[in-house]
């Protein structure tokens, strides 16, 4: 298993892919840890502990919507390195929990369901954390890539790649097991609880609904406090994680 996330260069992206990569290790995950990132040959890329860090050379366009590059990334890194397996594409802000133990063979990828979203026509609400292999990864993303653009010039909205998933998959009748893989921040305790990864894509709030943590203001490696107030149990276990990873590197 290759566990991929796709990246530029710059320190607000960076602690987040320290963060994933010791709860990585922490977690005992099985394969290979891969980060992505896109930069020219002028830009020096991290020597990340835990983590196979590839540089991915500037080429095709991302039309100025940055999640298109992580398309474009894996394209260039699929047709580069040839690698064979189940590939689980991640974002830098993901921390693991526990380790992902399902396989993924070709034709029979998993993804996580997007509670929240409900496609028109109706079609499968996945999204990534994904399971796929290769077989399946390559012949999927230029179609992947493709609506991505076109959803993206129409709407402008952030999540363009992500709806594109969802279209692509149809349209190339590639049908998902929908697992529990990844806790979206904001998700109700109930339907995602149990998922060995946290999303942590949006702020971290109270039960009375104040802001205990956001990824947007964390000044790296502060503590967090208020991890037992939070209105989901697996916020908790977030923010446990990272005030331990934090200790660390306050310690170094």
């Amino acid at each position: 298993m290759y566990a991929v996330v796709c990246t530029d260069v710059n320190d607000y992206v960076n602690w987040q892919c320290d963060l994933l990569a010791y709860s990585w290790a922490r977690a005992g995950q099985r394969g290979e840890l891969v980060r992505l990132v896109c930069a020219p040959s002028a830009v020096e890329v991290p020597n990340q502990e835990h983590t196979r860090v590839v540089r991915i050379p500037a080429g095709e366009s991302d039309d100025g919507y940055i999640p298109l590059q992580r398309l474009l990334s894996l394209r260039a890194w699929l047709e580069t390195e040839r690698p064979e397996g189940a590939v689980l594409i991640l974002d830098p802000d993901c921390v693991f929990r526990a380790a992902v133990a399902i396989e993924a063979s070709p034709g029979a990828p998993v993804g996580q369901s997007w509670v929240d979203y409900r496609p028109s026509p109706p079609s499968q609400a996945v999204t990534w954390p994904a399971l796929i292999h290769t077989e399946d990864l390559g012949p999927l993303l230029p179609r992947w890539i493709d609506l991505t653009r076109a959803i993206h010039a129409a709407t402008h909205r952030w999540e363009s790649d992500m709806t594109a998933l969802v279209s692509a998959a149809a349209a190339s009748g590639l049908r998902f097991s929908i697992e529990q893989l990844a806790a979206f921040v904001g998700w109700p305790d109930e339907v995602v609880g149990r998922a060995p990864i946290v999303h942590y894509c949006q702020d971290v709030a109270d039960r009375d609904g104040r802001v205990v943590w956001a990824k947007r203001e964390y000044q790296p490696w502060q503590p967090v406090e208020g991890g037992g107030r939070v209105k989901y149990r697996y916020c908790a276990d977030l923010l446990s994680i990272l005030n331990e990873f934090a200790a660390l590197k306050r310690r170094e």
